[in-house]
């Protein structure tokens, strides 16, 4: 059974593992949201998709796309109504942009303004 106290310990050692009391743990978030979007994306096989979702689990959706042997927390926070753009070839993923904010008025993330 989750406790705080196992919680506040993943909070100082960065792991992904332990749960919230009464919730899931972050590795169970990012496993759920990489299922959901290669269920999505073998839907459309070839064609471009747009995912939409709360930054939290787009966050850990990036990171099991980019570092799916990661074991500790990202690095990064993406910003509300941030875009990120990564393409899916063959089963890899390559990033191509992060936490843009540039059509807000705002500071371009990593890639803004390139294209593939």
């Amino acid at each position: 059974e989750p406790s705080w106290t196992a919680r506040l310990l993943a909070d100082t050692t960065g792991s992904i593992d332990p749960m919230w009391p009464g919730g899931e743990s972050f590795a169970s978030v990012r496993e759920r949201s990489e299922r959901a979007a290669r269920s999505i994306t073998g839907r459309h096989n070839g064609d471009t998709v747009v995912l939409v979702g709360h930054g939290g689990a787009m966050t850990w959706l990036i990171q099991s796309l980019l570092e799916p042997r990661a074991t500790t927390r990202p690095s990064y926070r993406l910003r509300n109504a941030s875009l990120t753009e990564i393409v899916l070839r063959d089963g890899i993923a390559r990033l191509v942009r992060i936490d843009d904010v540039a059509h807000l008025g705002g500071e371009s993330g990593y890639g803004a303004g390139r294209r593939r």
